[in-house]
């Protein structure tokens, strides 16, 4: 534990260690006091200031890192719906052709029927 929080470890991730976890746990495990391990005389004694400012740094890039992400997740384009597969497309465009076509041969048959009186007409005549 004690080569990763020291003075001059300024690239701590809290993501990776859990710091209070890890110390914690590390310290039991050693049998060690913390006043003992970062030699301190008494609980009162001053503490190393360049390892607070590394731990708090840490904690702030660590909650920077979980905003960005927060914001990222909010951005329109990450929509909860799935995007239409290429079998969906496909099938869009197909009934689009077929009703066209439809559309095409009712046109087509209307038109028929309208020369078919009209020659039946100039035949009666």
């Amino acid at each position: 534990m004690s080569n990763i929080l020291q003075a001059k470890a300024a690239n701590l991730s809290v993501e990776t260690y859990e710091s209070y976890q890890v110390v914690k746990y590390n310290l039991k495990a050693m049998q060690v006091s913390a006043i003992q391990h970062y030699s301190r005389k008494t609980k009162e004694s001053p503490v190393n200031v360049q390892l607070c400012r590394n731990v708090k740094r840490s904690s702030q890039r660590y909650r920077a890192l979980l905003r960005d992400k927060e914001e990222l997740n909010k951005r329109p384009y990450h929509s909860e719906k799935p995007t239409a597969g290429k079998k969906m497309a496909k099938d869009a465009i197909m009934a689009a052709a077929v009703s066209a076509r439809r559309k095409f041969q009712k046109k087509r048959v209307e038109a028929l029927k309208k020369l078919a009186t009209k020659a039946k007409e100039s035949y009666k005549n």
